[in-house]
Order: C-alpha cells, then structure tokens, then sequence
C-alpha cells in the first residue's frame, strides 16, 4: 500500500505530465466507477479521480505498457455512431409507442362512456 505522501507525490506527479490514455466511450467519460473498474482490470491503485475526466493511476515499478492497448472488439468511430443512433432511434420509437397506447386507452375508455 502507498502512505498519503507518497500518493500526494504521485498526485501532483501525474498532473504535471502530459503521456495520457484517453478512455472512455468517444469522449464520455464514466466517473469514479470507471475509475475503479480500470483499476481493477489493470491492478493499480486510484491516485485521484478529477471531474474534469483525469484518472491518475500508479500500476507499480515494474509496469511494462501491453503492446495492444485496445482491445479487439473495440468500435471504430463510424460503427460506434451508427450504433449510437440505432440505440437512441429505438429509444424514441419505443417511448413514440407508449404514448400512441396511452392516447388508444384514452379513446376506448371515451368510446366506452
């Protein structure tokens, strides 16, 4: 485990650097729950967690960086916008659908008076 000084250390370390990897979906970035699932997948340990989407990490000394970052399945950016849309286009379909039963029910409970 690492004592408070040496995470301030570290802390003030990562904020001056400029190496990043840029994580998240497109940009979105997911808070201190993505945080600590990187760290999980990574074995290191949360330094600090910035709302304005920095993440600094300490992974050990003995950290070699994996050749491949990304892993395989990972979208391009034309596949992850198109899927971006097909997911909101049901999302409105399905809340279009709703209010189409609601005004139905609202016609047979007025048809039954």
């Amino acid at each position: 485990m690492l004592t408070e000084e040496e995470r301030s250390y570290l802390k003030r370390t990562g904020e001056k650097k400029k190496n990043y990897v840029p994580v998240g979906r497109r940009g979105v970035f997911g808070g201190n729950e993505f945080a600590e699932e990187l760290a999980r997948l990574s074995r290191g340990i949360i330094i600090h967690s910035n709302p304005n989407n920095t993440i600094i990490f300490y992974r050990g000394k003995k950290y070699v960086r994996p050749d491949i970052m990304s892993p395989p399945d990972t979208l391009s950016k034309t596949k992850a916008l198109e899927k971006y849309r097909y997911e909101q286009s049901l999302e409105h379909t399905s809340q279009f659908i709703e209010k189409l039963e609601d005004e139905l029910q609202e016609y047979l409970h007025h048809l039954a008076r």
